[in-house]
């Protein structure tokens, strides 16, 4: 495997998994969300409040973690931070998705096996 191809499987990669990272926080907002209290589950909340209470804390102590990852500079984090140093090191990876399956169907089209 070439560099470029390494360099370009790990932004992939990375690109994933900030992906994934704002969609679990998008689930944990939303649950915590359900969770607050409103007229027409306050009394179900109230009467399991040993359960809910910590729940809901819970869900958002998760989606700001999330958040915090895709926001953070460290160098182990899935951040913007991380993505975008890669696109300042090598702008071209940026332009990966016009590209997939382009050099399986160049072949074809030349004929190569």
């Amino acid at each position: 495997m070439s560099s470029k191809e390494q360099r370009l499987t790990e932004f992939k990669l990375l690109l994933d998994e900030v992906r994934k990272q704002l969609l679990d926080g998008q689930i944990h907002f939303d649950i915590w969300e359900q969770l607050w209290p409103t007229e027409e589950n306050v009394h179900v909340l109230n009467a399991f409040r040993g359960f809910f209470l910590p729940t809901r804390n819970a869900h958002l102590d998760r989606f700001f973690i999330k958040v915090s990852n895709v926001v953070s500079n460290r160098a182990t984090s899935p951040s913007f931070y991380r993505l975008l140093n890669m696109l300042s090191v090598a702008p071209s990876l940026g332009s990966w998705h016009r590209h997939l399956g382009t050099s399986e169907s160049t072949q074809e089209a030349k004929g190569a096996p």
